[in-house]
C-alpha cells in the first residue's frame, strides 16, 4: 500500500497520482493517499496540508485509457533522481548530465580525497540547452569540507546539469576535491 501526504507545493505530484490512480489500483492492489483515502472505482481522496494543518480535498477523478505496467514504469522513471560525481585538482568543467526528465531540486557535497583541501570553488550549474549554464549552488572552502548544500525552496528546473571548478584549487593534504551532485524532479 503506497502512502503519500500532499504538501502545499506538490501539485505536480498530485496531478501525476490522480492520473495514475487507476493504474496503481490495478497493478499494486490499492493506493492510500494521506492515510484517509483509497482509490476505488475511479475515485480518489486526497488529504492536503495548508499552513501545517491537514485539509481534506474531495472530489472524484475519472481515469480513462488502458492501464499498463509500462505506464507505471514511466511514472516511476519520472520520480527517479540523477547523480554525478566529478573529481577536481584545478579549474575545469565536469561531465554534463543530460536528463530524460527535468530536475528542479539539487544538492551538492564537496569533499577532499585522502585529506582536507585548503581552497576550492565548485559550482553546480544547470542549463536548458546544454550550452548556456547558470549557477544553481556554490560550494567553497567557506562552506566546509564534506558539507552538503541543498537548493531548498529555490527551484531550478533544467534539462542538463554539471559541476564546475571555477578557479584554482589549493589541495592541502588532499589529492583532489570530489564534487557529488544529486538532482530530483
Amino acid at each position: 500500500m503506497a502512502r503519500w501526504r500532499r504538501n502545499d507545493d506538490d501539485t505536480q505530484l498530485v496531478d501525476a497520482l490522480k492520473a495514475a490512480a487507476g493504474i496503481i489500483e490495478r497493478v499494486a492492489g490499492g493506493v492510500e493517499i494521506g492515510g484517509s483515502g483509497r482509490a476505488a472505482g475511479g475515485g480518489l481522496e486526497v488529504e492536503g496540508v495548508a499552513g501545517g494543518v491537514a485539509v481534506p480535498v474531495s472530489g472524484t477523478v475519472a481515469v480513462t485509457g488502458v492501464a499498463t505496467e509500462t505506464s507505471v514504469a514511466l511514472i516511476a522513471a519520472r520520480m527517479a533522481h540523477s547523480t554525478r560525481a566529478d573529481s577536481y585538482t584545478g579549474a575545469a568543467s565536469g561531465t554534463t548530465v543530460t536528463l530524460t526528465y527535468p530536475c528542479r531540486d539539487f544538492s551538492i557535497q564537496c569533499k577532499g580525497v585522502g585529506g582536507i583541501p585548503t581552497i576550492w570553488d565548485i559550482r553546480l550549474e544547470g542549463s536548458l540547452d546544454g550550452t548556456n549554464f547558470q549557477q544553481i549552488l556554490q560550494h567553497t572552502n567557506a562552506t566546509g569540507d564534506g558539507a552538503v548544500l541543498f537548493s531548498g525552496s529555490a527551484r531550478s528546473p533544467c534539462l542538463y546539469f554539471r559541476s564546475r571548478s571555477a578557479g584554482a584549487i589549493t589541495l592541502g593534504t588532499a589529492s583532489a576535491v570530489l564534487a557529488t551532485i544529486v538532482g530530483v524532479p
